[in-house]
């Protein structure tokens, strides 16, 4: 999880809003994601082919991608296909991820 809270924005204004529910500041995503790292199985496939960067400013830029989650155990895993929206900010130490915004993906 260290890479993981590297990439964030290590402030309070952090935020992840996972299928309509906010949670505010790293130290909530993380313990977050480390529920689901308790299953068997736990694993992110991003559709990077599929992604889009759209610039907001020399600072600040918005990725759209779509991922694969599978997550539950070995027996019986599940997969979600999700949409993920990424706000990022460029700092003085490089690009961080300021905002999560994060939905099952509907589209087929």
């Amino acid at each position: 999880m260290r890479g993981v809270r590297r990439a964030l924005w290590n402030s309070p204004d952090f935020l992840w809003v996972s299928d309509g529910r906010p949670f505010w500041g790293v130290d909530a995503l993380v313990a977050r994601l480390a529920v689901f790292q308790m299953s068997d199985v736990w694993k992110v496939e991003a559709k990077v082919d599929r992604s889009r960067v759209v610039s907001l400013a020399a600072n600040a830029a918005y990725l759209a991608m779509p991922l694969v989650l599978t997550v539950g155990s070995q027996e019986k895993p599940m997969q979600v296909k999700w949409l993920v929206g990424v706000l990022c900010r460029r700092k003085t130490d490089g690009w961080h991820i300021a905002a999560l915004f994060t939905t099952e993906d509907k589209s087929g």
